[in-house]
Formats: C-alpha cells, sequence, structure tokens
C-alpha cells in the first residue's frame, strides 16, 4: 500500500466475471478463427485508441465502415474509445451518462446485424462484450448489484475459454483472467466459495500463463492482455521487475496514455528507480499545466501524491511533505469525493515521513486524520497500528 494503489479483491470478483471474453475480435462461437476483413486497418485503429489520438482514429474508422458495412467490427471498436476515454478520468463523474447512452446506442446499432444468418452469432458476440463495458463501469462506481446481474451473463463464456472451445490467443486472455482470480480470492475470502459454486474453479498459474499468452502472441487482445498482466505482477504476484519491463513497452508504444506513464512511475519507485520516475512525473505535470487532452488538472493530486513518494524514497524528506500537502488541496463535488484515495494516501505517507523526521506529534496528527476519513487498501488499520508505535514510544519516553 505504501507504494501503490489498487482495485480492492470484493471489485476484482465481480470484475472476472464480467471481463470474461470481453476481448474484441476473440473466436466465432464455432470454434473457428475470427479473421474481420482489413484486421491491420483495426489494429491501426486500435494503436490510435490506445495513444489518444482520437482524431486518426474515427477518420479510419469512418473508411473502414464505408468499405465493410456488413461487419459489425467497425460499429463495436468505438465501445474500446469510449472506455480508454473513460479509463483516461476514471474518477470524472461527467462521463458516466455519456458512455452510458453511447454505448445503448451502439447495443442497437450491433443489433440490427441479427438480422443476418451469418452475422447473428458475431453480433451477439459484440453484443455480450458491448454489455460488459456497462459492468465494468458499475464496478468502478461500486454499483453491485448492477455489476452482478451483467456478471451472470459471463458463466457460459467462461467455460468456453477454459474447454478451449474458443480456442485462439486472443482467448486466452479471459479465461487467463478468471482463473487467476477465482483461485486467490476463495483462498483469501473463504466465506465466499459457496458464492463461487456455479463457476468453474480457478487456477493462478494457469491463468498467469493465459495471461502471458494472449500478451505475448494476441491481436486484438494484446495490449490489454499485457496491461492487466503487468498489474497483477506488480500488485498480486511481487515480480515488480517483470511488471516494470512490460509497462514500460506499453508506455514507450503509447506515449500520448497517461495510464501507461502513472503505472510506470509507481513501478519505478517501488523499485528505486527515482530518477526515472521524477522524469516521467514532470513530464506528466507538463501537460496538465498545458492542458492537453487527457490530462486534467485536478490530476495534480495524484501526481503530487506521486512527488511525495519519489522524494520519500530518496529521503529528501522536506521535499516529500512538501509535495504530500500540495496532494491535499481540495477538490470540490464527486469528484473530490473519489479522489479523496489520494488525500488519505498522502495523510498516511505524511505521518511516515514525520515519523522518520522524530516528529510523532505531526505524525499522530495525519494519522488521526486518516481514522476520520474513508477507508482505502486498510488506510485506517495502518493509521491505528502506527498511532500504537507512537503511544509506546511516548509511555518508553523515545518519542519524538
Amino acid at each position: 500500500m505504501k507504494y501503490f494503489c489498487r482495485l480492492s479483491d470484493m471489485r476484482y470478483l465481480i470484475l472476472l466475471s464480467i471481463l470474461v471474453l470481453r476481448s474484441p475480435l476473440s473466436a466465432t462461437p464455432d470454434g473457428q478463427p475470427w479473421t474481420p476483413p482489413e484486421s491491420e486497418k483495426l489494429l491501426e485503429m486500435l494503436d490510435d485508441i490506445y495513444n489518444l489520438d482520437f482524431d486518426h482514429y474515427r477518420q479510419k474508422q469512418e473508411r473502414y465502415l464505408a468499405r465493410h458495412p456488413q461487419r459489425p467490427e467497425g460499429v463495436f471498436i468505438e465501445a474500446i474509445a469510449l472506455w480508454m476515454r473513460i479509463l483516461t478520468d476514471i474518477y470524472n463523474p461527467k462521463y458516466d451518462g455519456i458512455f452510458a447512452n453511447r454505448l445503448d446506442e451502439l447495443i442497437d446499432q450491433l443489433e440490427e446485424f441479427e438480422d443476418d444468418e451469418k452475422m447473428a452469432e458475431v453480433a451477439a458476440f459484440y453484443i455480450n462484450a458491448a454489455v460488459g463495458f456497462k459492468a465494468i463501469m458499475h464496478v468502478t462506481r461500486q454499483q453491485w448489484f448492477s455489476a452482478a446481474l451483467e456478471g451472470r451473463k459471463a458463466i457460459g463464456g467462461i467455460e468456453k475459454a477454459i474447454d478451449g472451445r474458443w480456442n485462439n490467443a486472443d482467448a486466452h486472455f479471459g479465461s487467463g483472467l478468471y482463473l487467476y482470480y477465482a483461485d486467490i480470492i476463495p483462498k483469501k475470502y473463504p466465506l465466499l466459495k459457496a458464492l463461487l459454486l456455479i463457476y468453474p474453479d480457478g487456477d493462478k498459474a494457469r491463468g498467469l500463463s493465459d495471461l502471458a499468452y494472449t500478451a505475448e502472441n494476441g491481436l486484438f487482445a494484446r495490449v490489454v492482455a499485457a496491461y492487466m498482466y503487468s498489474l497483477i505482477l506488480y500488485t498480486r504476484e511481487n515480480r515488480v521487475s517483470e511488471a516494470y519491463k512490460i509497462m514500460s513497452g506499453l508506455s514507450m508504444r503509447y506515449p500520448q496514455n497517461p495510464i501507461f506513464m502513472m503505472w510506470q512511475a509507481s513501478m519505478a519507485i517501488k523499485l528505486g528507480h527515482t530518477g526515472e520516475a521524477l522524469k516521467i512525473m514532470k513530464v506528466y505535470e507538463k501537460r496538465i499545466r498545458e492542458k492537453q487532452p487527457f490530462y486534467p488538472g485536478h490530476k495534480q493530486r495524484i501526481v503530487q501524491f506521486r512527488y511525495g513518494q519519489i522524494y520519500s524514497r530518496r529521503h529528501e524528506y522536506a521535499k516529500a511533505i512538501e509535495h504530500y500537502k500540495k496532494a491535499l488541496k481540495p477538490i470540490s463535488g464527486l469528484l473530490g469525493e473519489r479522489l479523496e484515495r489520494y488525500e488519505v494516501y498522502s495523510r498516511l505517507q505524511m505521518g511516515y515521513v514525520y515519523e522518520r523526521m522524530k516528529r510523532d506529534d505531526l505524525a499522530r496528527e495525519q494519522f488521526e486524520r486518516v481514522l476520520q476519513m474513508g477507508d482505502y487498501q486498510q488506510s485506517r488499520r495502518w493509521a491505528r497500528q502506527h498511532l500504537k508505535k507512537i503511544e509506546q514510544r511516548r509511555k518508553n519516553g523515545t518519542d519524538g
């Protein structure tokens, strides 16, 4: 927790049942490879999407739709573009309604293909995938009931992926994600085993293998598989060097993408590559100051938090405190509520730094504030532990 944040295990439990086989353009239900026309053009569009070059993406999509009106791929890829826009500013509520309404429009368009006997199965696959994106949004907004309703639709797809009936490199992304989390979560939360009885068993080793396979050999799911594989290695497996290598590759390939940049910086800090992390965050902050698209001003809170981490690792405590304090700048409205976690993280880290500076009085103040705020990644437990240590030092006469 001291170097990164992640989705909670409970959120992943629901997410795994939604994301299975939501990777685009996987395989037809009869097991034959899915080879849409001009797949290289679709790949170019995906590259534009991941690099946030939506103008070029849009031009290429229009040409593809004009050349292949009988295929649903040109319609469905818009769902990926929409989701990437959301992901760059996931805490911002202003996109929620726009995203849901636009996805409903895309689903309506995809349903028109169901009248074509040859395209009916293909269209159904993409409709389910589009519904999956809606479900993922429910998860990110902690709307668990709505997310669970959507997730129930994925059971059949889970079984097909695991059994190899949808056997190509992209399909391994869905099976890998499911198998990994279906293995680790029941072990961590035994009470949840009963809820997973209707689902196939998990297999952590195979899950990691499937994700790595898609990251290396996938076509349309290669980037998202590499991204998720990197995050799992980092946040769950403590294989930070491997994760950093993958994320650095994504960031190099898509230099305008703030998601890959921020994770790369987080991993660099964990590895002690503070010079690299500082370089990344200065580029990120410069783009915020220049008001570049997808680098909104409220992201300064996260940037300042990362700066604080960097200088903490360098033992430059005065600079660390300075940046953590900047991360406390108020943000109004619902957006401020959703970004509260970074205020909590900053206060917690400030407490640690003050302890190292032998200023237990100031550390206590920060830990007590953490207890009054929302609980993120067991932040209250960490604060209580350190308050006990401070109290023990006070009793022993060794406090700062």
